[in-house]
């Protein structure tokens, strides 16, 4: 087996390299790459993680992925790849932008891919085993959890947005903060809760990145919408005890959290990151 070390290196090298002349595999492997472990315990991201991503959204626009491929004469499989590559890079690009506080690279008016849906993968894994669709249904509720996080960053955390929001009256203010409750309730009847009532066969269970994912959510949701509440509000009390409702559940959360989900957590640090007080995206209570 090669060192962690060694497999690093090479990626390190290679990747800029392959980069220059990008194909799918180029793409997916930097993908990958990203997930590894960072080398400093103490720090919530890998080192250079925005620039990185923001050269993979480079390549992926180099590539056409951000077109849909629904129609072009591509077999199936080429089709589903390209769909499934895409949202793959759009969670990763999202989640980084929430939680580094940087720009989003991705503006969703120059991307017309249809949402995944269970069509998209297969089925079948090596020697046409059956497999499992907890994997794939994970997927698809994390890509749809990540439009979400899309318009809710491009209505509350650009410099441009934080301006028009303090200058909105406070009745139009809740009516866009009960549109985004609606959509978070509607994706945990649709994804969350089916998921999560799922069978993981024994194995490491990857859904619990899904549901603090969406706490996380309603966190950076009602502390964007906080901050432009006066205190003396009548319904500023009400909005801290959802917060407050909602920290308690995190916290419930990760008490019960068993082996099997701590093990197959993805990008639990930057989860935890947003979710620290001492963040910029943090709700204070």
């Amino acid at each position: 087996m090669i060192p962690i070390s060694l497999f690093d290196q090479l990626n390190y090298f290679s990747l800029p390299i392959e980069q220059q002349l990008p194909r799918l595999e180029t793409l997916e492997a930097s993908l990958i790459y990203l997930q590894r472990h960072t080398p400093t315990s103490r720090s919530p991201t890998l080192p250079g993680l925005s620039s990185s991503i923001g050269s993979l959204v480079g390549i992926a626009h180099d590539l056409g992925l951000n077109n849909d491929p629904s129609n072009w004469s591509l077999s199936p499989t080429d089709t589903n790849r390209r769909i499934r590559i895409w949202w793959a890079l759009y969670i990763q690009e999202k989640w980084s932008a929430l939680g580094l506080g940087r720009p989003s690279y991705l503006n969703d008016e120059h991307s017309n891919v249809p949402l995944p849906t269970i069509s998209n993968f297969s089925h079948l894994g090596l020697a046409n085993n059956p497999m499992t669709l907890t994997p794939a249904l994970q997927f698809i509720a994390m890509a749809h959890l990540s439009s979400i996080l899309s318009d809710v960053l491009s209505t509350f955390y650009t410099l441009k947005a934080m301006e028009r929001i303090n200058l909105l009256p406070i009745e139009m203010l809740f009516s866009i903060l009960d549109g985004f409750q609606e959509r978070l309730r509607n994706f945990r009847d649709e994804h969350l809760c089916p998921l999560c009532s799922g069978s993981t066969n024994g194995g490491l269970d990857g859904t619990g990145s899904v549901v603090l994912a969406f706490y996380t959510m309603e966190i950076v949701l009602l502390r964007a919408v906080l901050r432009c509440v006066p205190m003396n509000h009548p319904g500023y009390a009400g909005m801290r005890a959802q917060a407050k409702t909602t920290l308690l559940n995190v916290v419930e959360f990760l008490e019960k959290m068993s082996v099997s989900r701590l093990r197959a957590f993805w990008w639990s640090r930057m989860f935890l990151s947003v979710l620290s007080p001492s963040h910029s995206h943090a709700v204070i209570l």
